[in-house]
């Protein structure tokens, strides 16, 4: 089983071997009323046994634009970062069965949409070592995007990377959105991406 391994403009944040999980799910995410414009967060779970473990090694790491993500596939290490549970993360929560995610009703989507916007659009680009260099962006009237590798057990020595952009129509007709980047990483290949632009909307004067 292999390694994934998590850096942010040359800097290691995360060396975490796979065996012993079923999924591990990195995310830069990015919306246009959100500030900053991107975060970065890198989890993983185990369901076998009596009860499932939740484990994230980034929770919500804030980007700024120009920042490098690189995901690597190695040979598994001798070290492997220790995860904080839900719990540990946010110690004053209380139990995380008392989280509730709101539910995706027309209520919620008109709350969304009645959001500050900060950004008017993203410029971002991926490359990987196996040669996929590409350069996108959002459009209208697309808000948000969603770069990820997924790893799961099945696949052993690969993963999922993708890269899409949605709308708000797209996320309440529970849609895929725009696929930019469909591919597979191989161990010891590795993909970066960034986010290189956001054009800014201006705050509305008081």
């Amino acid at each position: 089983m292999p390694a994934i391994c998590v850096d942010c403009n040359g800097k290691r944040l995360a060396t975490v071997n796979t065996d012993g999980f079923d999924v591990l799910a990195l995310h830069v995410r990015g919306a246009q009323d959100q500030e900053p414009a991107a975060a970065l967060d890198f989890s993983g779970a185990s369901y076998g046994g009596d009860e499932q473990v939740s484990l994230t090694w980034i929770p919500a790491l804030p980007l700024a634009l120009g920042d490098v993500v690189t995901v690597s596939l190695t040979d598994p290490v001798s070290a492997s970062d220790k995860g904080k549970t839900y719990e540990e993360l946010f110690p004053d929560a209380g139990p995380k069965e008392d989280f509730k995610i709101p539910p995706l009703d027309q209520a919620f989507f008109e709350e969304i949409a009645k959001r500050q916007r900060f950004h008017g659009g993203f410029m971002f680009r991926l490359d990987t070592s196996s040669g996929t260099h590409y350069s996108g962006s959002t459009r209208a009237p697309e808000e948000s995007f969603n770069f990820h590798v997924l790893w799961d057990f099945t696949r052993s020595g690969r993963a999922r990377v993708g890269l899409s952009t949605n709308s708000l129509d797209d996320i309440r007709k529970r849609e895929p959105g725009r696929n930019h980047v469909r591919e597979e990483l191989t161990t010891g290949g590795s993909v970066s991406f960034r986010v290189i632009a956001s054009s800014v909307i201006p705050a509305s004067p008081e």
